[in-house]
């Protein structure tokens, strides 16, 4: 009800000020057709006729968009008072139970145990809700080299508190790596961020019973819509349209797969991707990613190279455009950099030198303002440059 209610209020105020709006634009045709003669009274009138149309435009902008804000502030308050209701409804329940009746010490001790974790569901909501108004007002966020998997863990726990989860319903998979896996950012958002997706997990599972799992680079609907490997690297495409998948799969040189009315049904390929990709896998693992870029694009397939620094650099169109230009560097010698990315025909930009060296330049700027040679001489043995 709330919903169709807001959605009406929305049209309602969008109708009215587009009526409002192309009933002032007529006056102002009006206007002007009636003192077109008289030039200080026409210029007035178009001036305070376009006042008039722009207020009542950001007008209807602000309200829709406050209407939207109060709709999200609503459902926000839903998802949070559910999630307070539901440990305090658990807590007062057993309060009740061990105040009506008379329970043995191994019942009392589980009450309290399960009355102590709702408690810590509920605190954990409500510093949820807290570090997210700190975060949405803080504008200077303190950043810092964060363990995930140590804050990850933190947060499973934190889960596990919350549903009433043991160890074995929620885990986590660790892939062994080197040094672990570590970020620079601001710790409270990682951990709201990791704990969300957690509680996505826990509740998609709860009501639906699909367990999350990783998508990998495929497209959620549309195949091919990935990247492949080919001969020397990799090529990346996303096919939406039936002539753009039969010019994958004729890139890759399978002929009976091009005439499969499977290729027809978008759902019915994405869903048998794993039985296809290796087809087209083989047909490109023949070719280098140049010869099958330049082919898928004669077949109508839009697919691009997944190109590394030494293919940007050696790219033939990029060096005759003018991407890069070559340098001298006193200690590599010659080589490529990236040139001036826009070029003025009046000013046009110069790339007149590598990057200086450190210090390379400090003696020419002291010249510049007014240090003598005999100042310099003492700066260099005193260590200051």
């Amino acid at each position: 009800m709330r919903v169709t209610s807001r959605r009406k209020a929305i049209a309602f105020f969008v109708t009215l000020s587009s009526c409002v709006i192309a009933a002032a634009i007529a006056l102002n045709i009006s206007w002007i057709v009636i003192n077109w003669r008289e030039l200080g009274t026409l210029i007035l009138g178009v001036i305070f006729f376009g006042i008039v149309i722009s207020g009542l435009v950001l007008n209807t902008i602000f309200l829709v968009r406050e209407i939207r804000r109060n709709e999200q502030q609503d459902s926000f308050l839903h998802a949070v008072t559910h999630e307070l209701k539901t440990p305090l409804t658990s807590i007062r329940l057993y309060l009740q139970t061990l105040q009506s009746r008379n329970v043995d010490e191994q019942q009392r001790a589980e009450f309290y145990r399960v009355m102590l974790a709702d408690s810590d569901r509920l605190l954990g909501t409500v510093e949820q809700v807290l570090h997210a108004a700190e975060l949405g007002h803080r504008k200077n966020k303190l950043e810092e080299i964060v363990d995930m998997e140590t804050l990850t863990r933190e947060c499973l726990q934190e889960a596990r508190t919350r549903h009433h989860l043991s160890a074995e319903a929620l885990r986590m998979l660790v892939e062994a790596s080197e040094g672990g896996a570590k970020v620079i950012g601001s710790r409270e958002e990682l951990r709201s961020a990791v704990s969300n997706v957690l509680e996505n997990a826990i509740e998609q599972y709860t009501y639906t019973g699909v367990v999350r799992k990783r998508a990998g680079s495929r497209h959620g609907t549309a195949w091919p819509c990935t990247v492949f490997p080919c001969k020397d690297g990799y090529i990346g495409m996303c096919c939406t349209q039936i002539k753009e998948v039969r010019g994958a799969v004729l890139l890759a040189e399978d002929y009976e797969l091009a005439d499969d009315p499977v290729l027809h049904n978008q759902f019915e390929r994405r869903a048998r991707a794993d039985e296809l990709e290796p087809r087209l896998v083989a047909g490109y693992m023949k070719y280098g990613k140049s010869e099958l870029f330049h082919k898928g694009q004669a077949l109508g397939c839009p697919v691009a190279m997944t190109s590394d620094a030494r293919d940007l650099v050696n790219d033939p169109h990029l060096n005759e455009v003018g991407f890069f230009a070559e340098f001298d560097h006193p200690v590599i010698g010659k080589f490529k950099e990236i040139a001036a990315p826009i070029y003025f025909t009046a000013t046009p930009g110069v790339m007149r030198s590598a990057a200086p060296l450190l210090g390379q330049h400090t003696a020419e700027v002291l010249h510049s303002l007014g240090t003598g040679e005999a100042d310099l001489s003492f700066l260099r043995a005193d260590g200051v440059i």
